[in-house]
C-alpha cells in the first residue's frame, strides 16, 4: 500500500511540475510541439512518411514519462516499485498490480484536479 501511495503522489506531483507555467514545463514543451506538429503532418501528402513515424515514436516516448498521467504509472510505477521493494521474479504481479491501481487512482484524482481550476 505504501508503494502504491509513493507512485501516485510521485506521478501527480511530477504532472503539476511540468505542466504549463510551472517550474519543469521545459521538459514537456518539446513533446507537446511535436503532438501538434504531427497531427499538421499526417494529412499531408508532401510529408515523408518516415517523418511522421519518427514524430509518433516520440510522441509514445513522451506519454509515459510527462504527458499521459494514466500512462506515467507504467514507466514510473515500475521504477518506484523496484526502488522501494527491489527486483523478484515473484514480486511481478505486485509490481503490475500497483502499477494498474496508480493508473486508475491517479487518473481519478487528476480529472478532480483539473475540475478545481
Amino acid at each position: 500500500m505504501t508503494t502504491l501511495i509513493a507512485t501516485i503522489l510521485f506521478c501527480l506531483g511530477w504532472r503539476i511540475v511540468t505542466d504549463e507555467g510551472q517550474l519543469l514545463y521545459f521538459i514537456r514543451k518539446p513533446f507537446e510541439r511535436n503532438i501538434s506538429r504531427l497531427e499538421v503532418k499526417r494529412g499531408n501528402p508532401f510529408i515523408s512518411h518516415w517523418e511522421v513515424v519518427k514524430m509518433e515514436l516520440i510522441n509514445y516516448f513522451g506519454k509515459p514519462f510527462v504527458l499521459c498521467i494514466t500512462c506515467m504509472a507504467s514507466i514510473w510505477g515500475a521504477t518506484i516499485f523496484i526502488l522501494l521493494n527491489g527486483f523478484a521474479f515473484d514480486l511481478i504481479p505486485a509490481l503490475v498490480w500497483n502499477s494498474f491501481a496508480a493508473s486508475f487512482l491517479q487518473t481519478f484524482i487528476w480529472k478532480l484536479y483539473v475540475k478545481l481550476d
